[in-house]
Order: C-alpha cells, then structure tokens, then sequence
C-alpha cells in the first residue's frame, strides 16, 4: 500500500489539501522496519513520517560510546537513541517523553526487541522532570529536542531553553559521564548554538570535551547556498569538574 501524510502551513500556502490516509491499499498504523539490527516501527500517526532518519547516523556513532552505562533519554519519542544504546550494551534506559502515544510506541518497540526488562518509561514534561526529579544514576544524557523555534522572533527563547536543559544535566553528571546534545532548529545556527552550550557548561563550573560532532545524513542534503539547510547540529561530550581537568 501507499500511505499520504501531507501536513503543514505549506501546503495552505501553496493551495493545497491536507491528507493522512491509506492512497492505494491499506496497512496498519505501525510500519515495522529494520534499521542496524534493530527493529523498529514508523508511526503514521505520529510525527512527520513517524521516525526521526535524520538522526539515524548519530544514534549508530552513539551507541559506540554506550555499553554499561545508564541511559537518560529526554525527548526520546520511540527510541531511536535508546534502542541503539541497548543494542550495544547499555545498562539501562530510561525513555522520557510528553507524549504517551509515542512512549506506547516505545513499548512496543521494546518488546519486539526484547528490551522491556532493560527499559523504563516516563510521560512529563522534559523541562519539569530535570528541574525536580534529578538524574540519579544516569551516566549518559541524551538531550534532544523538537525544533524550539519557528521564527526570528522566537529564537532568542528557544536558545534559553536549550541552555536550561543542557544545564541541569551537566549539573548533576558526573566524572566521566556523558552528555549528547541536539538541536534541530533551522534558524538557530550551529554557532549560536554552540555558544548557548559553553555557556551552560561556564555556568555549570564544568568541562565539556567533545568525543564527536555529528549533523544530518547526505538523503536531508546541505544546500551551500542556503545556511538554514544545515540544521542538525549534534555533539557529545564528556563531562569533567573543572577542579579535576
């Protein structure tokens, strides 16, 4: 079957119609795919196409870095980062999400994978749940949320929050910990983004030595000619008392 899922301000623009549905066959609402060994199910009701590709390579590069450690992931959606980090050894996982369609998802994803006993999974508000809860344990961070900002005009917000989030994890980390963060808001640049992390780890009395940079796979291709087309900034770090480095 062929399934549409067209959405947007785009498409009003353009004077076209909104359409989410089967166009030619019919299927179920969770697509099951494999990607590196691990399977995986695309959501036509969630987000875009249900899966976040673009942040395939990353997960994969991340996942490297993960064995024995317990994970934190924030903004996990369905689990990309986490299921990559269990496939290659991950202690623990703890998936936290908004959203309980997308945690639902994330079950099922574990299940089918056999993960459920390494998993736990948190419905709260992202922002909330680092203020009050802590992150105990937790010795990879994974933080990486939707785009933050739509519009010039809110971009100096969406830099705020990128630096709280990123700040309250670097807070609690400790030694040798971990840190990955994201960001894949078009109109905040990699530069502007970067700054907004060093000054979170300024304020945090921390060091961050980045272990790898990463950015989108070549199929969301980079236009020289327009900046914003390089939207996905990714960096891991790894976490040091100023003290001790």
């Amino acid at each position: 079957g062929i399934f549409e899922k067209s959405e947007g301000i785009s498409l009003t623009k353009e004077g076209l119609d909104a359409r989410e549905d089967w166009i030619y066959g019919s299927g179920p609402e969770l697509l099951p795919f494999s990607s590196d060994g691990i399977i995986f199910f695309a959501d036509t009701k969630g987000q875009k196409t249900g899966f976040f590709l673009d942040q395939r390579e990353n997960a994969e590069r991340l996942s490297e870095y993960a064995a024995g450690r317990n994970i934190l992931d924030v903004f996990s959606y369905t689990g990309n980062f986490s299921f990559h980090c269990l496939k290659k050894g991950a202690r623990s996982a703890t998936l936290l999400d908004a959203s309980e369609r997308a945690l639902s998802v994330a079950r099922e994803t574990a299940e089918a994978n056999r993960f459920t006993d390494s998993c736990e999974f948190v419905r709260a508000n992202a922002f909330d749940y680092l203020r009050t809860s802590g992150l105990s344990g937790s010795d990879l961070v994974i933080i990486d949320p939707p785009a933050m900002a739509k519009t010039p005009s809110s971009k100096r917000s969406a830099l705020r929050g990128y630096k709280e989030l990123n700040l309250r994890a670097m807070k609690i980390l400790k030694n040798e910990a971990l840190l990955a963060s994201s960001s894949c808001t078009q109109i905040v640049s990699e530069e502007d983004w970067s700054r907004t992390i060093n000054d979170a780890f300024h304020d945090s009395k921390k060091i961050g030595v980045i272990v790898f940079r990463g950015g989108q796979p070549i199929d969301h291709p980079e236009v020289s000619s327009i900046f914003e087309t390089r939207y996905l900034k990714f960096c891991l770090f790894r976490i040091f008392e100023l003290a001790d480095y």
